[in-house]
């Protein structure tokens, strides 16, 4: 899948079913997702769009959500915890 612009993102008649994140600061805020069992060996794959307003956040092919206002640079480790279940 390549790259999207955040306009190219919101294109179309259905809203995905993901959570869309505005505001996010990976400085000072920690952001939790609980999962399947199922994804604990998918690969986590964050992809700045192509206007560098946000990133998309998946789990093997799974789109999990998109943060706003980011970059996947600006992702340091330990921001983003994952819990399954």
């Amino acid at each position: 899948m390549g790259a999207q612009t955040s306009a190219e993102f919101f294109e179309g008649t259905a809203m995905p079913a993901v959570p869309m994140i505005q505001g996010f600061d990976p400085d000072v805020e920690t952001l939790s997702f609980t999962l399947s069992e199922d994804d604990m060996d998918a690969t986590l794959r964050l992809e700045d769009l192509a206007d560098q307003t946000g990133v998309r956040l998946s789990i093997g092919d799974r789109l999990i959500a998109v943060l706003f206002g980011v970059r996947a640079d600006d992702l340091e480790p330990g921001c983003l915890q994952f819990e399954f279940e």
